[in-house]
């Protein structure tokens, strides 16, 4: 097993996929993801920390529901070469016969990863969920030595992705399910939270972490590329960048604009924590229409918390209110 388990989290729409395809095309790392294992789909163990056999048919059917398409059955830049879709079922099976019994979280997902990364014929495996931070203390409970590669982005370019985003199948279902997921306040609150948490455990935990911001990934790929093979502990050639950042929430030739409730939330919710990262505020003078619209999302509240918790009903490990309140500590 690796003795360095190797994490990408932090924010979404923050070039996690992109990142985590460019690592995939070294000859040593098979990088991947979205297992949700430490969080969403977290299987708790006993009082002891332990996992029974009953314990590991939940982790089997957590973790035989995710699609794996951050570079599993993708067709091109990034891709795996050798693990499909369909190995997943026959490769948790097969860490479950590795472990000896009783096992732990830990212990399981090093096992199956590392069953991951020998099928792609690769020696270190890199997983990534950006949720993920959120539960670092627990990861680090049972994997001491992880490493967290977090990446962050600038509130209001991140806010207009993830407002735009187009779900993970790029589906009229998927979109649609994304829309009614988005609120400023929601995603003003998943930004400021996430921040936080990533400087938290930059300072408890300063030999683990290492914060990316998205705009020096793309402005200085070469050498933060670098740096992150240093932080994992990765040797071997030099990563080749062969393709483009990913836009995946909207064509560049057609970028939207934020709506005023999305800066005036934003800016009421994490104004304090934008200034002191250092990023620009966004200020904006707002019109009778602009206030119109602002009143609007205030009254569009009640219905969008009724639609989060109905949406993440029955994929939390967690209770749904438990989940839910991360992000407002």
């Amino acid at each position: 097993m690796e003795d360095i388990p190797r994490f990408i989290v932090g924010l979404p729409r923050a070039g996690s996929t992109w990142l985590c395809r460019t690592l995939n095309c070294h000859q040593d790392i098979f990088a991947f993801g979205e297992t949700m294992y430490w969080g969403k789909r977290y299987t708790y163990p006993n009082s002891l920390g332990q996992y029974n056999y009953a314990s590991l048919q939940k982790v089997f059917n957590n973790l035989t529901s995710i699609d794996y398409e951050t570079t599993v059955g993708i067709q091109g830049y990034g891709s795996s070469k050798y693990v499909n879709r369909n190995d997943i079922a026959e490769i948790v099976e097969s860490a479950i016969s590795h472990v000896d019994m009783p096992t732990d979280p830990g212990t399981f997902f090093n096992t199956f990863c590392s069953l991951l990364a020998n099928l792609e014929q690769k020696k270190y495996w890199i997983e990534k969920t950006p949720h993920h931070l959120h539960y670092c203390d627990r990861i680090l409970k049972f994997l001491p030595n992880a490493r967290f590669l977090v990446l962050l982005r600038e509130p209001y370019s991140f806010l207009l992705s993830y407002k735009h985003q187009k779900g993970h199948r790029n589906t009229a279902e998927s979109q649609k399910r994304f829309k009614d997921r988005y609120h400023p306040i929601g995603s003003a609150l998943v930004w400021k939270e996430t921040c936080n948490k990533a400087y938290q455990l930059l300072r408890d935990n300063p030999d683990n972490c290492m914060v990316i911001d998205y705009a020096k990934l793309f402005s200085d790929t070469d050498s933060v590329l670098g740096r992150i093979l240093n932080f994992f502990q990765i040797g071997g050639d030099d990563l080749t960048v062969v393709a483009d950042p990913l836009f995946s929430s909207f064509n560049k030739e057609t970028k939207p604009k934020l709506q005023a409730r999305d800066i005036f939330w934003m800016n009421l919710i994490a104004g304090s924590q934008i200034i002191k990262l250092g990023y620009p505020i966004e200020r904006a003078r707002f019109n009778i229409a602009d206030i119109i619209d602002i009143a609007g999302s205030v009254w569009d509240i009640p219905f969008w918390i009724f639609r989060m918790i109905k949406d993440t009903q029955g994929i939390c490990g967690e209770s749904t209110l438990k989940y839910l309140l991360k992000y407002l500590h």
